[in-house]
């Protein structure tokens, strides 16, 4: 008897033993701060993702993170880093886990032949109602998430200057950064813009004119892209003392629009109607 009970002490301690170590490593976390190779500052929104995740998620302001490994990964599989203008960063789990300082090199620009060309004329493309018709509820947490449209432009060669868009916003702020893509077979491919551009929107309702992006300070030249996925990021909303809100991008017109949930999702079309984007250059 003595006997069996030291066995089944013994059983007992190996098992809790066993449970012990596959709950701290199921707790394990990624965490630190990702900064810029080339001046030391953090990076923002930046893109974290591990490889074999369902599930990304964005650095802070301060370009701190923190993410939850699933015990039922490898340590060999991937954990990734991406932010616009910087090459992205793969490590295996094992050595993420490792670092508390994950910094991007930034991506190199060839440069080209320096022609001097002046953009004279001006035009624009996407929407031209502004009437409000239709809307589509959006989230209103760091997702990575996108929405937007392909638009045609009818130039090889073309600077942006504005962006113009609309939603109904009842969150005191959100944060939205936007994203100009290249397409490959129809599907929202390569990022062309080099900066992240982001701005703040305060509340605003179905009647409220438009939001924009100024680009005319960023010098954005586009050339052999004549189709263009024009899409917008929300990166976070707010409202006083974490109160519910709400935030909708309206569309104005029928159509259809692409979207997709998270940074790393496959991407959707809605045909029931598109969101109003305009897009003004000079070419």
């Amino acid at each position: 008897m003595r006997f069996y009970r030291s066995f089944i002490l013994q059983i007992s301690f190996l098992f809790a033993f066993s449970f012990a170590l596959n709950f701290s490593y199921g707790q394990q976390s990624i965490k630190g701060k990702i900064i810029s190779q080339k001046n030391g500052k953090p990076l923002s929104n930046a893109s974290i993702k591990l490889e074999k995740g369902p599930k990304g998620l964005v650095s802070d302001g301060a370009g701190n993170f923190e993410m939850r490994v699933d015990n039922r990964l490898r340590q060999t599989d991937s954990f990734m880093i991406s932010s616009i203008g910087f090459k992205t960063l793969k490590l295996a789990i094992s050595d993420a886990l490792n670092q508390s300082k994950f910094i991007l090199d930034e991506e190199s620009k060839e440069l080209e032949n320096i022609t001097v060309k002046s953009y004279n004329n001006e035009s624009s493309e996407g929407s031209h109602s502004e009437v409000t018709g239709y809307f589509r509820s959006w989230y209103t947490k760091k997702t990575g998430g996108e929405i937007g449209r392909i638009l045609y432009v009818n130039s090889d060669d073309y600077k942006l200057e504005r962006v113009r868009f609309k939603i109904n916003n009842q969150c005191d702020t959100c944060v939205i950064r936007l994203h100009i893509r290249t397409l490959r077979n129809g599907i929202p491919d390569v990022d062309l813009l080099r900066d992240s551009i982001s701005i703040v929107t305060s509340k605003l309702s179905f009647d409220d004119k438009f939001s924009e992006f100024d680009l005319r300070n960023y010098n954005i030249l586009i050339k052999k892209n004549k189709y263009v996925f024009v899409s917008l990021e929300t990166l976070h909303c707010n409202s006083i003392n974490n109160a519910p809100c709400s935030l909708c991008y309206i569309g104005t017109e029928q159509g259809n629009f692409l979207y997709r949930q998270k940074a790393y999702s496959d991407w959707e079309e809605s045909t029931e109607h598109s969101i109003y984007l305009r897009m003004f250059y000079k070419y």
